[in-house]
């Protein structure tokens, strides 16, 4: 922001008051004049009044840019304008892309790769017939929900998948999004029923 004072009269620092005549021009915009006397100082601070004036007639363009970059020495960030000497960033035009080391063999590239991946797989939840023989009563219907509520898998956002693993003596009706072919054995078996989650 530049503040330019047309005129004003000398200051005297042993004052208790200021008197003063001043055209107020802040960028070039003239914003007004004051005359007469200051009396609001401070005892020890012979400005205070003047630069609490100006600072109230600077609030009219409190929305002006602070800083002008590329306008050399003059603006208070060096002829650089803050980008420093030589290289790539200090270039008009510069970009960079994500993982770009400038010029060096990139993270991802130097780093070993193993497998295969399956990108369309779909997980599950997994329980086996024997932990739902354990927690739930004969005739019980067995869903994602109880069993996220019974802390036996971690929520119900994944579909469920039930295995085979141990013995089931009970009768169930557990509805899940599949079922291992041993654990559908398992429930018809004990006299439940396997229901497919739509």
């Amino acid at each position: 922001m530049r503040l330019r004072l047309v005129s004003l009269a000398l200051v005297d620092e042993e004052a208790d008051d200021l008197a003063c005549g001043t055209r107020i021009e802040i960028s070039g915009r003239f914003i007004g004049e004051d005359q007469g006397r200051l009396v609001d100082q401070r005892p020890g601070e012979p400005r205070a009044a003047l630069l609490a004036h100006l600072g109230y007639q600077r609030d009219a363009v409190a929305a002006e840019v602070a800083a002008y970059c590329g306008s050399g020495e003059g603006s208070g960030i060096g002829g650089t304008s803050t980008r420093g000497h030589k290289g790539a960033k200090s270039r008009a035009g510069w970009t960079s892309r994500p993982g770009y080391q400038g010029g060096a063999t990139p993270f991802m590239r130097r780093f070993p790769k193993r497998g295969f991946k399956n990108g369309f797989r779909t997980l599950f939840h997994v329980v086996n017939v024997q932990v739902l023989g354990k927690h739930f009563d004969a005739g019980a219907t067995v869903e994602i929900a109880a069993l996220a509520k019974l802390g036996l898998v971690p929520d119900a956002t994944l579909p469920l998948k039930v295995l085979g693993h141990g013995d089931l003596g009970k009768k169930l009706t557990v509805v899940a999004a599949k079922f291992s072919a041993s654990a559908k054995e398992k429930i018809e078996k004990a006299g439940g029923t396997a229901k497919v989650a739509e």
